[in-house]
C-alpha cells in the first residue's frame, strides 16, 4: 500500500498526520529526540505511473497533451518507433521529476516546518534490484536533507549503493553522506572486522555517517541471541561482544568525524545524461569500488546530472566549480543517444569560460515537442564548438578560453596536461591492494587510505601534496603521530606506510612549521622478521633521530640530502613464547565445562569436549611469566602478539587492560604494566552465536542452549 508520491498533497498529508500522531508542533521541539523522519528505498509496484493531475504537468512541462500516447505505455507503436520512443523518454521524465518535487522536495518542506530533516534513499537501488525505481537518482537524493544509499554484507548481486550518493551530497552541497549499513540476510556470524573491511570501502567511496540497518529489541528474557530482523546487522545487547563494542564504535566515530571535514577532491565532473530513470552505475552490480571508464583509480571523481549542468557550474580559473566549494578540473561526457538543446547551450557558456570538456560531437536531441528544430539548432551549435575536432585525426579544439576534447580518454588528457594522480604506490608485487579516499580544508589536506586485501601491505605512497607536513592518524586508537620519514618527489609527498591486513589510516597533512625528516629507514645485512611490525623513526631532531626497532641488524638512515647514518642494534633479547600450560574458563550455563587446561593453543573448534568445541561467548586465558629485571629500562617497550583471534581478545596484565583488540594485528603494548618477576596475563576472548548455533543444529530442542 502506498501513497500517491505524484501528488505534493499526499505527501504533506502522510507526513503531517505522521507529526501530529506523534505530538509533534510545527516548530519543532527544540528538547526533543526526534531529528529526523527516514524514508527508505523506494520500492515501487511495477505499473502504470499516474496520478489525478498528470495530464495537466505533463502538458505544462513538455509542451503537449500525453493522452492520444497513452497507448504507448501498453506497448503500441503511435505514428511510428521513433516518436513514440521520444514520448516515452518524455513520460519517464516527467514522472521522475513529479515525484522528485512531490514527495523529496515536498517531504523536505514539510519536515522543515516541524523542525526536522528528512532522511532518505531515494537513489535507488535500480535494475536489478527494483526495476521500478522511476526517478534521476542525483536530483532526487539533491532535495532531501540528508541523502541516504545502503551497502550489504553478502548480497549475491554485491549491492553497495554509496558512490551515487557521494556524488549528490557533494554536488548539492549537503555535509553527509549516508548509508544503510551492512544489511544482511546473515545470522550471528560477522564480526567487527568483517564489518570494518566492508565500511572501509564505503569510507572511501565517501561514506562519512553509518546508519546501522537494525537495532533489534530483544529482551533477555526471549534467550540469546534472541530476535533479529530477517534482513538487518545483529547489532544489539545480545550479540556475543556486545560488552566490548565501544572501541569498534569509537573507529567509526573517527572515521566519519573525519570524513566530515573539507571539501572531497577530485579531478572529474562526470555527466551521467539526461534520462530517467538514471542510476549510477546505471545496473546495479558493484563487486567493486565503481570507477570511470578510461580514468584511472589515482583520480577521482563525481557524478553531475543535468540540472547541476544548467543550474549550478560554472568557471574559474579554468576549474568547473559548484556554488558551495566543490571543484573538478574536467567535465567528462560519455557518448549519449541524445543530449538536450539547454545542456549544449550550457556547455558552450563553460567552454568559453574556460572549462575543458571531454565529449563526442551531439548530434541529437531527446523528447518530442519541436524535436526536429532543437536538433538543427544542438548539429549548428556543436559544430561551431567542435570545429574540425573529429575525435581520430584531430582531438580538440580551443573554443573561447577553454576546449572541447574529443578522442582522449580523461586519464590520457589528464596526463598529457601533466596532472599527476593524487595518489599512487608502489609495493613489491605491484598488485591493487590501496584504495583511497581525499578531501582539503584550508587548514589540512586529509587521505583515508584502506588495504583491501587480507596481507600486509608495505607500500611507498605519493599523495599529491606539497609544502605540507604529514602526520598519521590511527582512528583504531586515536593517536596522532608526526610522520618523520618522508620525502618530495616532482611536487608531491613520498612516504612508507605498512598497513597490516585489513588495517586503514589517516594521512594528514597541516600547515605546520618546517620539521625535520628522514628520506628513508631500512634494515640491511639480515634478514627481516615478517612477524615483527616495521621499524620507524619516531623522533628527529637537529643532529639525531631516534628510531622503533624490532630485531637486532645494522640500521641506515637516508636524509634528504642523500647522505647515510648507519647504526648497529644488537642487544635486544629474543621475544618470549607463552610455551606453558593455559588455564582457560568458561561460562558453563553455555554448554562448556568450567575450566579446561590446554596444554598448547587451539582453535575452540577443535577441540575434544563438544561443550568447547561449539562455545559461544567469552573464555579467559590465564598465564603467568617471568620477566628479568634487566628487560625493564628506559627506551625499551614491551608488546604483547595475540596472532590470530577470532573475534576479539581484551588483554589484562597484572589486573591492568592494556585495551580491546579486534582488528588485526592483534598487538597490545603492556611497557607500563610489567615487573620484574612474576607477571599474571588475562586474556578475555570473544567468539560469535554461529559457533553454538551450529552446536545447538544437532541437538533436540530440549537441549539446545540458544533461542
Amino acid at each position: 500500500l502506498f501513497i500517491d508520491f505524484l501528488d505534493p498533497a499526499a505527501t504533506r498529508f502522510h507526513f503531517k498526520y505522521i507529526f501530529n500522531k506523534l505530538g509533534l508542533p510545527k516548530g519543532g521541539k527544540p528538547d526533543s529526540p526526534l531529528k529526523s523522519l527516514d524514508d527508505d528505498s523506494m520500492e515501487l509496484y511495477e505499473g502504470i505511473q499516474w496520478t489525478t493531475e498528470f495530464r495537466k504537468w505533463f502538458q505544462k512541462h513538455n509542451g503537449y497533451d500525453p493522452v492520444r500516447w497513452l497507448p504507448v505505455l501498453l506497448g503500441w507503436k503511435i505514428t511510428d518507433g521513433e516518436k513514440s520512443g521520444r514520448f516515452q523518454y518524455d513520460y519517464k521524465k516527467t514522472v521522475s521529476d513529479l515525484l522528485i518535487n512531490s514527495h523529496y522536495t515536498t517531504g523536505s518542506e514539510v519536515c522543515a516546518e516541524y523542525g526536522l530533516t528528512l532522511t532518505a534513499e531515494a537513489g535507488g537501488p535500480g535494475p536489478p534490484f527494483w526495476e521500478s525505481c522511476p526517478v534521476d537518482a542525483i536530483k532526487a537524493l539533491g532535495n532531501v536533507g540528508i541523502p541516504r544509499g545502503e551497502f550489504w554484507l553478502g548480497n549475491p548481486r554485491n549491492l553497495f549503493l554509496v558512490k551515487e550518493i557521494a556524488s549528490a551530497a557533494h554536488i548539492y552541497g549537503k555535509p553527509y553522506v549516508d548509508a544503510e549499513s551492512w544489511t544482511t540476510w546473515r545470522r550471528w556470524r560477522d564480526g567487527p572486522f568483517t564489518l570494518k573491511m566492508l565500511v572501509d570501502r564505503a569510507f572511501c567511496e565517501g561514506l562519512n555517517r553509518v546508519t546501522y540497518h537494525g537495532f533489534s529489541n530483544s529482551p533477555s528474557d526471549l534467550g540469546y541471541p534472541g530476535r533479529s530482523y530477517h534482513a538487518g546487522l545483529d547489532m544489539n545487547p545480545q550479540i556475543t561482544w556486545w560488552s566490548k563494542a565501544r572501541p569498534f564504535m569509537d573507529y567509526l566515530s573517527r572515521c566519519c568525524l573525519m570524513l566530515q571535514q573539507g571539501m572531497f577532491v577530485a579531478d572529474v565532473a562526470y555527466y551521467y545524461g539526461d534520462q530517467a530513470p538514471n542510476f549510477w552505475p546505471l545496473y546495479h552490480n558493484v563487486p567493486e569500488k565503481p570507477l570511470l571508464e578510461g580514468l584511472g583509480p589515482g583520480h577521482d571523481y563525481d557524478v553531475v546530472n543535468t540540472d547541476i549542468i544548467l543550474n549550478h557550474m560554472s568557471v574559474k580559473e579554468g576549474r568547473i566549480i559548484l556554488p558551495h566549494g566543490m571543484s573538478y578540473r574536467i567535465l567528462v561526457i560519455p557518448e549519449l543517444p541524445t543530449m538536450p538543446l539547454d545542456v549544449l547551450k550550457k556547455l558552450e557558456k563553460l567552454v568559453s569560460d574556460g572549462a575543458t570538456i571531454i565529449a563526442p560531437r551531439p548530434s541529437a536531441v531527446p523528447g518530442l515537442q519541436e524535436y526536429k528544430h532543437q536538433t538543427t539548432r544542438l548539429r549548428e551549435l556543436a559544430t561551431k564548438m567542435w570545429g574540425d575536432c573529429n575525435g581520430t585525426s584531430i582531438k580538440y579544439n580551443n573554443y573561447g578560453k577553454g576546449k572541447i576534447v574529443w578522442g582522449y580518454t580523461p586519464q590520457q588528457w589528464l596526463n598529457r596536461e601533466l596532472v599527476k594522480p593524487d595518489f599512487s604506490y608502489q609495493t613489491a608485487t605491484n598488485e591493487a591492494s590501496l584504495d583511497y579516499i581525499h578531501r582539503h580544508s584550508s587548514q589540512s589536506d586529509i587521505y583515508f587510505v584502506s588495504n583491501k586485501t587480507m596481507a600486509t601491505v608495505n607500500a611507498e605512497c605519493l599523495f599529491r601534496v606539497e609544502n605540507r607536513i604529514p602526520q598519521i592518524w590511527d582512528p583504531l586508537d586515536g593517536s596522532m603521530k608526526k610522520q618523520f620519514i618522508f620525502k618530495t618527489v616532482d611536487g608531491r609527498t613520498s612516504l612508507p606506510l605498512v598497513l597490516p591486513p585489513g588495517g586503514s589510516v589517516f594521512v594528514v597533512f597541516n600547515n605546520s612549521p618546517d620539521s625535520s625528516n628522514i628520506a628513508s629507514l631500512s634494515l640491511m645485512g639480515v634478514k627481516k622478521n615478517d612477524n615483527f611490525p616495521v621499524e620507524q623513526v619516531v623522533a628527529v631532531s637537529d643532529d639525531s633521530a631516534t628510531i622503533q626497532c624490532w630485531q637486532n641488524g645494522q640500521y641506515v638512515l637516508t636524509n634528504t640530502n642523500g647522505q647515510k647514518i648507519s647504526v648497529e642494534v644488537k642487544n635486544l633479547p629474543a621475544p618470549f613464547l607463552f610455551e606453558d600450560k593455559w588455564t582457560v574458563k568458561f561460562d558453563p550455563k553455555q554448554g562448556a565445562p568450567a575450566e579446561v587446561i590446554l596444554p598448547k593453543l587451539i582453535s575452540w573448534t577443535d577441540h575434544a569436549d563438544k561443550g568447547v568445541k561449539y562455545y559461544s561467548g567469552t573464555g579467559t586465558y590465564y598465564n603467568t611469566f617471568d620477566v628479568p629485571a634487566d628487560w625493564i629500562g628506559k627506551n625499551r617497550r614491551w608488546y604483547i602478539d595475540l596472532g590470530d583471534v577470532r573475534e576479539l581478545a581484551e588483554v589484562f596484565i597484572n589486573g591492568h587492560s592494556a585495551g580491546v583488540l579486534w582488528s588485526r594485528p592483534f598487538l597490545a603494548e603492556v611497557t607500563s604494566f610489567l615487573k620484574p618477576g612474576i607477571n599474571e596475563v588475562k586474556i578475555e576472548v570473544i567468539n560469535l552465536w554461529i559457533n553454538r548455533l551450529t552446536g545447538d543444529m544437532n541437538l533436540p530442542d530440549i537441549e539446545k542452549f540458544t533461542r
